[in-house]
């Protein structure tokens, strides 16, 4: 068994409850398996053009289910076609998958998004904003591009608004139920003529006031441009980093038109154009959009992205294994890939239906998300020793934790099968080099780690989806060699040819690879711990005493070592 007792279990600390975290990471190998230009060449027309050692055929796998899974569909049942269960192949491909990335030691920079992430937080130095030297702007869609336009603004408050509009609006709870109350008159001209936008945000304790946004003359010369990048990173962390989007920006892009002059905006009396806070940087010599949000604190990216946040061996654009077997599609080329996953049959009966609460942090919590290898501080995104965590995988248990909560719009219920079941399917490979269906193999036993699990399905952190591998054969029917002098070889022989070529291109021991492999075994063996509860920190509760966890382990500099059984 690949765990080390010597190893901190869990936290220690007298104001969180000992407990192990649901997920880990496998970290990020400082070793990456690539292939040369010539390999990559080759591989372009993998599909059309044989391969000298090449193989095709078809993989027969069959696994048992240690937990109960399930494989939810839109109603939160099992996935059935003609009363029968079934599990979609795009599900059984992504679980294989996960262990082929780390197994062929791929590039992770391949398989994990680039995304920048963003922060708001008071008590950091990080956080730019907190010195007020954001300024006020219209955000304007322009001839399908994204500009935004300075202006002059002052607050105003509640009392104020009341007095010029009639209406109280401080207690209403979304910025949509305040324009509401307003009407259309949150455009309007003041008593100089000007043209002004009342802007507002949603509800917060203490909150005294809202801003108020004069509209400028409007010169086409005066527009800042909003170039992809930044445009990219704004409508991430506007719209995907945040389960739901950012409130605000989901009520203005729905004001947002595209205008193809000013004599249009002006024409429409402005209202198609968004007020929001923004920051400038210089590029190329030109002023352009750093970022904007729609509340004078709002979310400051982070200076890195995840990519820029992995090892510098990660840093260029590489062909890896799991690109040449699984394919890919990337902004300037796209292959198509040469394994091809079945649904599978499952023979199993439906348990009882659970409601559980799902959640986990996100991964802008960087206590968790980031290697924390620096005592005296945490590791952000925006720090220059910033390194991924790796890649998340969540720990197996002995069993499933069965839970009945009160349903609730956070709740979620599904059907599982019972432990028990089996499913069978079916890997179709085409023109594989030898070492590439080892590479394959491997990642379906585990490189013959028989302790090993995979994980399937849903609610995963709570013990559900726990795999074991009980067959695996290549069926010789249906294998055909593109060198008539070659013949089947047994499974381990394919396996040892793919460990012979990964350790020739690195140029390692297999005890180096086995140990950069160690988090891998250990995370999907299988947790020996008694009774010892899994589950994530809690947010807490102010108003009944519950202290905040995330916040605790932030203030004490912890990270995910202190509290996962495998680190």
């Amino acid at each position: 068994m690949y765990y080390n007792n010597n190893k901190p279990q869990f936290s220690k600390d007298k104001n969180l409850d000992s407990f192990y975290n649901p997920y880990s990471f496998v970290p990020i190998s400082k070793y990456v398996f690539n292939y040369s230009d010539k390999e990559k060449d080759e591989f372009i027309t993998a599909q059309d053009k044989p391969f000298f050692d090449g193989i095709s055929g078809t993989i027969n796998v069959q696994m048992k289910a240690v937990t109960p899974f399930c494989v939810r569909s839109a109603n939160g049942n099992n996935c059935m076609i003609n009363n029968s269960f079934f599990v979609p192949g795009t599900s059984l491909k992504g679980m294989i998958r996960s262990v082929f990335e780390i197994i062929t030691m791929s590039n992770a920079r391949n398989g994990i998004a680039n995304n920048r992430f963003s922060f708001r937080d008071l008590n950091s130095d990080e956080y730019e904003l907190k010195d007020g030297k954001q300024k006020s702007v219209f955000f304007i869609l322009y001839q399908g591009n994204y500009y935004v336009i300075e202006c002059q603004h002052w607050k105003i408050s509640y009392d104020k608004i009341q007095e010029d509009f009639n209406v109280n609006i401080k207690n209403a709870r979304t910025i949509a139920d305040k324009y509401r109350l307003i009407g259309n008159d949150y455009i309007y001209k003041d008593a100089d003529g000007d043209w002004n936008m009342l802007f507002l945000s949603g509800f917060m304790n203490g909150k005294l006031h809202e801003y108020q946004f004069m509209i400028p003359e409007m010169n086409e010369s005066d527009f800042i441009p909003l170039k992809d990048k930044e445009y990219d990173d704004f409508i991430f962390i506007h719209r995907d980093e945040i389960k739901g989007g950012n409130k605000n920006w989901n009520f203005w892009k729905r004001k947002l038109r595209n205008y193809n002059s000013v004599a249009d905006i002006v024409s429409d009396n402005y209202i198609g154009i968004v007020p929001c806070f923004f920051r400038t940087k210089t590029e190329n010599g030109k002023t352009i959009v750093k970022d904007l949000g729609f509340s004078y604190l709002y979310r400051q990216p982070y200076n890195k992205t995840v990519h820029q946040c992995l090892p510098q061996n990660y840093s260029k654009n590489t062909y890896d294994m799991t690109q040449a077997l699984f394919g890919f599609v990337s902004d300037k080329d796209a292959q198509k890939g040469r394994v091809q996953v079945t649904c599978a049959r499952v023979k199993g009966q439906q348990a009882n239906s659970q409601t559980i609460l799902l959640g986990s942090p996100k991964p802008t919590y960087y206590p968790f998300y980031l290697e924390q290898n620096k005592s005296n501080m945490l590791i952000t995104f925006s720090n220059k020793y910033a390194v991924i965590s790796g890649r998340k995988r969540f720990l197996m248990r002995n069993a499933a934790q069965e839970m009945q909560l009160a349903t609730s719009t956070q709740t979620t219920t599904f059907v599982p099968l019972k432990a028990g079941a089996e499913i069978e399917f079916k890997i179709h490979f085409h023109n594989l080099h030898e070492f590439e269906l080892g590479a394959l193999l491997s990642a379906i036993n585990f490189h013959n780690h028989t302790e090993c699990y995979h994980s399937l399905g849903y609610a995963k952190p709570f013990g559900y989806g726990k795999m074991s591998l009980t067959s695996i054969e290549i069926d010789k029917t249906t294998v055909r060699f593109n060198n008539p002098d070659n013949h089947l070889l047994p499974i381990n022989d394919y396996i040892k040819l793919f460990e012979d070529k990964l350790l020739s291109v690195l140029n390692i021991t297999k005890q180096t690879w086995e140990q950069e492999l160690y988090d891998l075994y250990a995370i999907s063996s299988g947790i020996k711990s008694g009774n010892r509860q899994i589950r994530y920190p809690q947010m807490g509760n102010k108003s009944k005493g519950i202290p905040n966890e995330f916040q605790i382990i932030k203030a004490k500099k912890k990270s995910l070592k202190d509290f996962s059984p495998t680190k």
